[in-house]
């Protein structure tokens, strides 16, 4: 009786195990960092004065450090640096007024927000070309 006990705990155990590494999406807990080197364009909004725009990324990642450059309708093209963790992207845009952006990626579109020194906020969804 003992060891018909264990080999149905053996065996529950090795269903379980089988279960999670199938349904594990190689993402381990989630978290795993994205590549967001790439041209990533689209369409931008002040939301503190609901004026549309555009605005064009180019970015370049080593690791969990992302640099590159972005240039959109009221700025002209200005450094940009930053870090990747996950899917979450954090840049600072070097522009006249220090605009810092946070943006979620999911397989070719990033989702962002951003502040500007200036109080200035907005949003958008960039594609990568």
């Amino acid at each position: 009786m003992k060891a018909k006990c264990i080999i149905q705990t053996v065996i529950l155990s090795i269903g379980i195990s089988l279960f999670t590494l199938a349904c594990d999406d190689g993402g381990g807990d989630g978290n795993a960092t994205v590549d967001v080197t790439g041209t990533w364009t689209g369409a931008i909004v002040k939301t503190t004065t609901q004026e549309n725009g555009t605005a064009t990324l180019v970015l370049i990642q080593d690791g969990t450090n992302v640099t590159g450059t972005e240039q959109d309708t009221w700025t002209t093209r200005a450094t940009v640096q930053g870090t990747i963790s996950g899917r979450n992207v954090d840049l600072t845009i070097m522009d006249d007024v220090g605009t810092r952006l946070s943006g979620e990626v999911s397989g070719n579109t990033m989702v962002c927000t951003w502040t500007s020194g200036d109080g200035t906020t907005g949003t958008g969804t960039l594609s990568r070309e």
